[in-house]
């Protein structure tokens, strides 16, 4: 009890400084965002569910904050074979279900087939029709796709943002090295 107790007063104050840092609207006005790879199959019994909880309160926060028609979700395309007696078969699922307690504010919903969502012409086109010059990406995850997004945006010509507290990666070691590493590429973080 008590520890629930605490992990929530936690989730209170870290998410009230990110209120209190990115609550002029201002900043994130002429910005868009990409919400990455936000599926129940890739969290679910993968981190705690208060870490999940937190988590996903950290998205919804950059979510709340960006303008609804500048928001675009991506997920991934899984592969799935299978073995029978008629042979091996390979199917793809694209439908999966997001996260519980994500927040879906439109319809902007793309599939990418690897790490690069802008290897999706249709959502390079988006971007392009929408004038686009600036994006932010949250999701995950930080050694992968987030990685690969984020890095396929700057061969484009955007000027890219992460937020590490709405981004998830496999260890945190590893995720803060990958942020490190794009911030070397010249992508920003906001806290």
């Amino acid at each position: 009890m008590k520890t629930n107790s605490i992990i929530f007063l936690l989730l209170i104050l870290t998410i009230f400084n990110l209120s209190a840092k990115s609550q002029d609207k201002d900043f994130f006005q002429d910005k868009y965002l990409i919400v990455l790879d936000m599926q129940e199959d890739y969290i679910q019994g993968k981190i705690p569910d208060s870490a999940t909880y937190e988590f996903i309160g950290y998205v919804n926060k950059i979510i709340g904050c960006v303008d609804p028609d500048n928001i675009v979700y991506v997920k991934t395309e899984m592969i799935v074979s299978s073995l029978s007696f008629k042979g091996i078969s390979i199917d793809t699922i694209a439908d999966l279900d997001f996260c519980k307690g994500l927040q879906i504010v439109n319809s902007n919903i793309y599939i990418k087939e690897d790490g690069n969502a802008f290897n999706n012409s249709e959502l390079v086109e988006y971007f392009k029709g929408k004038n686009a010059k600036e994006i932010i990406i949250v999701g995950l995850l930080a050694e992968r796709c987030v990685t690969h997004t984020t890095r396929g945006g700057l061969e484009l010509g955007y000027k890219m943002f992460l937020v590490p507290n709405a981004i998830l990666g496999n260890r945190e070691r590893t995720k803060s090295k990958s942020i490190r590493k794009l911030i070397s590429m010249g992508v920003e973080v906001i806290n």
